[in-house]
């Protein structure tokens, strides 16, 4: 019987820029210290919560506990309908960004249109304006409309990012064939429609 090769074991090598010594203590307890800031916030907002309002600026161990502040904070807006607008809005959003951005993909990546360059370069340079820039003007066009404080114009200030065309190009040979053998050639021939 033959002896199994041994495995070759290399000595790792060690950052010639990682800190040594009294650096990697200096710098584990800078690290240290700075969480323990990042998290005092957190802690404060904890206490204040679960605590009466007389000891949110006053630490004391034994202060009582109270569930009474979640209570009035449910109270104080009517978060059901909160939920329901966001759900709501997220749904539309979703649904139209789904739809605008696969038909948007679907004719840059398989169209073959006068100006279909331009107009990819142009959906990618929108991608680089910022929302901020724009809100007075979307404001101004909404309040002409009478949309203020309706749902229609947040689906609609939220464009769909189109799907880069080169993931439908990249689909095709997988996808168009799973869609036959799945059964839904029907559905595939709206695709090429």
């Amino acid at each position: 019987m033959s002896a199994a090769p041994q495995p070759v074991v290399t000595a790792a090598r060690s950052d010639p820029y990682a800190p040594k010594g009294l650096a990697l203590t200096l710098e584990s307890t800078g690290a240290i210290l700075l969480a323990l800031l990042w998290v005092l916030p957190l802690a404060y907002a904890v206490w204040a919560a679960i605590h009466p309002a007389e000891y949110t600026t006053r630490f004391v161990l034994t202060a009582p506990l109270t569930l009474d502040n979640f209570t009035r904070a449910w109270a104080a807006a009517p978060f059901a309908r909160y939920f329901l607008n966001t759900f709501i809005l997220v749904t539309m959003i979703l649904a139209f960004q789904l739809v605008l951005g696969t038909l948007a993909a679907y004719a840059l990546a398989r169209q073959d249109f006068w100006g279909r360059d331009i107009a990819f370069a142009l959906i990618l340079a929108q991608l680089m304006i910022m929302p901020d820039a724009l809100i007075v003007e979307n404001y101004r066009t909404l309040a002409r409309l009478d949309l203020i404080d309706t749902m229609p114009p947040e689906v609609v200030e939220n464009p769909p990012t189109a799907l880069p065309p080169q993931w439908i190009d990249g689909a095709q040979p997988g996808l168009w064939c799973h869609l036959f053998v799945d059964g839904s050639w029907r559905a595939a021939r709206l695709l090429w429609i």
